[in-house]
C-alpha cells in the first residue's frame, strides 16, 4: 500500500558510475479516502525513529519502513551493477 518515491544521480566518468540516492519519500494508502500519508524517509528511518529507546531491536512500524528501504536501495545498487557487467 505504499508508493516509493526516490531522485536518483548517476555520475558517470571514466568508465566508472558513482550512483546516488536521495529525497526518498513514502506515500502511504494514497488512494485512501483521506488521503493517506506522506513521509520523508530523513524523518523516518534514522536510528532514533527506527530502534526502540535501548537501540536493540527495530519497532514495528518505523523499523519496516527502514528495512524496506535499505532493501530497495539495494536492489536498484545491484541491478545497476549487473547491467555494467553485462556491458
Amino acid at each position: 500500500f505504499t508508493k516509493f518515491y526516490y531522485q536518483i544521480t548517476i555520475d558517470c566518468n571514466n568508465g566508472s558510475c558513482d550512483i546516488t540516492i536521495n529525497n526518498i519519500q513514502y506515500r502511504y494508502e494514497e488512494e485512501h479516502e483521506i488521503g493517506g500519508s506522506y513521509f520523508k524517509a530523513e524523518d523516518w528511518i534514522t536510528d532514533d525513529m527506527a530502534f526502540n529507546k535501548n537501540k536493540t531491536k527495530l519497532l514495528k512500524e518505523t523499523g519496516k519502513f527502514r528495512r524496506e528501504t535499505i532493501k530497495r536501495v539495494n536492489e536498484i545498487f545491484d541491478s545497476a551493477e549487473n547491467i555494467a557487467r553485462s556491458h
